[in-house]
């Protein structure tokens, strides 16, 4: 085996070497040509039968015995990208043998389809979420995704494009809404622990426990209010005021955790009257 790769390695090196045709006269130039064509021949042999003995085995394991492999392999926590590019280089030593089945062919294709969304989506997953919101890198992001090939609709990874994509789309949003939070919450001079626990309530909210870096700012203002800027977040277009909070503690649990509804406001403006004619009736 090693001897097959390192013969193959050699041909590639000898293949890919820029000769100057220009200065050879017919004969030299024909059979020059004639060589490069027995090794072209040479090294469709050798990719075969490298193939024959070592990828295609792990082309039958990967693909064809695992029936629920694409519908069940979704991003890893790890980075384990170089195994999707390995895969892609044995993919397309698989796709280039001329020997390989049409049925065979056709499964390769989607393999490297699925590769291109594994690395794609992966790429984004570590590292925009994990920066402060950008909206040149977002929409570029976003524009990749959408020109990505098609992915089985039942797959867990065609789920997680889905929702990354979603989650792009809202991270200017879920951004400006968690800094106006906490451009409120950060005026209260009593940062008490009983009071912290609002911090703790937004690592968990669904607006932004799956941004990595919105929470890594929800756990620097909660360990210090002081080494919170309004620079962490935003800009956002519409600047809120920060609203004042009583500085008692039990005043400022209800007022956090409290809100108000503005139809019940009404609604209770308009019984006065008549609760007043009822009172001059008796």
């Amino acid at each position: 085996m090693k001897k097959l790769i390192l013969l193959l390695l050699i041909s590639l090196s000898s293949f890919a070497q820029n000769d100057d045709y220009s200065k050879l006269n017919k004969e030299d130039l024909i059979t020059k040509i004639n060589s490069k064509n027995k090794e072209i021949l040479q090294l469709k042999t050798i990719i075969k039968e490298t193939n024959e003995t070592f990828l295609r085995e792990l082309f039958k394991n990967k693909y064809v015995l695992d029936t629920n492999y694409f519908k069940d392999t979704e991003l890893a926590n790890d980075d384990n990208t170089k195994k999707f590019e390995n895969s892609t280089i044995l993919l397309n030593s698989i796709l280039a043998d001329e020997s390989t089945s049409e049925e065979d062919k056709k499964l390769g294709r989607k393999a490297l389809d699925f590769n291109v969304n594994y690395l794609t989506l992966f790429q984004i997953k570590k590292t925009l979420f994990y920066q402060k919101h950008d909206e040149i890198k977002v929409t570029e992001a976003i524009k990749n995704i959408d020109n990505l090939p098609l992915l089985e609709e039942d797959s867990k990874l065609h789920k997680e494009k889905t929702n990354i994509k979603a989650f792009l789309s809202n991270y200017k949003g879920n951004s400006c809404a968690l800094k106006k939070q906490l451009d409120q919450y950060r005026t209260n001079p009593d940062q008490s622990t009983t009071f912290k626990q609002v911090y703790t309530k937004l690592e968990s909210n669904p607006h932004y426990k799956d941004y990595p870096y919105l929470i890594e700012i929800i756990k620097k203002i909660k360990s210090n209010v002081n080494l919170y800027t309004a620079d962490d977040l935003g800009p956002c277009e519409v600047e809120t005021a920060a609203v004042p909070i009583n500085t008692s503690t039990t005043e400022n649990s209800k007022t956090v955790e409290k809100e108000v509804n503005k139809t019940d406001v009404i609604k209770v403006e308009k019984s006065k009257p008549e609760e007043n004619k009822t009172a001059k009736k008796q």
